[in-house]
């Protein structure tokens, strides 16, 4: 084992450090945010105050767990090539389609985030889409995750509001989340005295937080799994480190009594006449 503790060695040990340490801080973060997810299921946070979008998340950022359903105020420029229907959306028993537009996050051609502005039966009931800025308050939702096929991927039809499919629509970034714009009629949706500029709802019925999916405990399960994944890296790294010092420390035993060997049989042989004898007996002979 000291022979490990050489210079030559100490790059192989640090990167077999790192990368155990950064799994097990990866899994710790992933294990905390779902302890923050898990303690904010008691909670409606439809209910409490709006706040800028831009401090609850960034267009970078993951979705924070602990923020399903926060009223967020949304001010930026519409999208309206983006525009896409999400199908399998109900409304008082009848099976429609969700309008999401993006609106571009202080203005055009900043990242966006996907607005769901409200339900139609069929995708031409839609009016057209919204331009120009626009001010208004959503319900903040992590994207979702179902694994459904989208059977037409060239349409504007999807069936489920997922990041990776919607980018394929737009010519910009977008946030990890998407939002549902919030009933002015809902108590604590909205700041005293705000009112909404272009919030695109016009001829739509408007998307109620019973039609979100109830995504709370799929989040919360994921960032435990995700944990638990990490947990696995940091063993297996931690596993063929403690591997390969085992196989090297035999290696350099099994080249160190070798050696030994080598240098003794060396010593003992002793040295040969012409004929192949033993100097010593060809002498005698003489």
């Amino acid at each position: 084992m000291p022979a490990l503790l050489a210079p030559r060695y100490w790059g192989l040990h640090l990167l077999a450090l790192v990368l155990t340490l950064a799994a097990v801080g990866l899994g710790v973060w992933q294990y905390d945010a779902w302890q923050a997810r898990r303690a904010a299921e008691a909670q409606d946070l439809t209910l409490v105050d709006p706040v800028p979008l831009t401090k609850v998340m960034g267009s970078d950022a993951p979705f924070p767990g602990d923020k399903v359903g926060q009223p967020v105020i949304l001010d930026g420029t519409w999208v309206p090539s983006g525009t896409v229907f999400v199908s399998g959306r109900e409304h008082d028993g009848r099976e429609g389609y969700w309008v999401v537009t993006p609106l571009a996050i202080s203005g055009q051609g900043d990242p966006a985030i996907p607005v769901v502005r409200g339900w139609v039966d069929r995708p031409s009931d839609a009016p057209r889409a919204p331009t120009g800025k626009a001010d208004l308050v959503g319900w903040l939702q992590p994207p979702e995750g179902t694994g459904q096929f989208d059977d037409n991927p060239n349409d504007d039809v999807l069936p489920q509001l997922r990041t990776a499919d919607l980018i394929q629509h737009v010519d910009q970034d977008l946030y990890g989340a998407y939002a549902v714009v919030a009933d002015r009629a809902t108590p604590g949706s909205w700041p005293v005295g705000a009112r909404a500029t272009n919030d695109g709802t016009a001829g739509l019925v408007h998307a109620d937080p019973e039609q979100m999916p109830d995504a709370g405990r799929f989040t919360a399960l994921r960032n435990f799994l995700y944990a638990i994944e990490w947990w696995f890296f940091a063993a297996f790294a931690l596993f063929v480190w403690v591997r390969w010092i085992r196989d090297e420390t035999a290696r350099l035993e099994t080249e160190a009594r070798a050696g030994e060997g080598e240098d003794g049989e060396t010593q003992a042989t002793p040295a040969e006449g012409p004929a192949g004898e033993p100097a010593g007996t060809a002498a005698d002979g003489q």
